[in-house]
This record gives structure tokens, C-alpha cells and sequence, in this order.
């Protein structure tokens, strides 16, 4: 049994947060992007290239949210209004 930190954990984590993301289950995805970050800060020293890649891949992954959020709105009115 691996400890509730363990850099594996972590791997696995963000793995099920990228299948997630492929299926555009993104607050799925989100939730284990966060919970592999939290593994790696606890288990990584600071500035470890694991930790600024799952740092990047929830930049990512809020970015494509923000962008649906904004896309979203406008393409249900032009879909309306046709």
C-alpha cells in the first residue's frame, strides 16, 4: 500500500485527470489535475518539472473552461436567432 502521497499516486491522479479531459468531463478532470498537484507539492521538492506540468495542464484545462464558458452563451443565441 502506497502512502497518501506517494509521487505514483500523483501519476495516476493526473492520468484519470487527462482521460477526463479527452471525454471533456472537465470539472472531473480538474478535480484530479488538483488532487495530483497536491500529491506532487507534498512529495516533490519545490519546482520539480512533475509539479510545473500538472501547474501548466490546469492552466490549460481552466483556460478551455473559460473559453466554453464564453463561447457558450453566444453560439446558443446565433443558434436561436436563425
Amino acid at each position: 500500500i502506497l502512502p497518501l502521497h506517494h509521487p505514483d499516486l500523483a501519476t495516476s491522479c493526473s492520468n484519470i485527470g487527462e482521460t477526463y479531459f479527452k471525454l471533456k468531463e472537465y470539472s472531473k478532470a480538474l478535480s484530479y489535475f488538483l488532487q495530483a498537484l497536491e500529491k506532487r507539492k507534498y512529495a516533490l521538492p519545490a519546482g520539480h518539472n512533475d509539479i510545473q506540468t500538472t501547474m501548466e495542464r490546469i492552466a490549460l484545462l481552466e483556460d478551455t473552461i473559460e473559453q466554453l464558458e464564453t463561447v457558450g452563451p453566444a453560439s446558443s443565441s446565433r443558434s436561436k436567432s436563425e
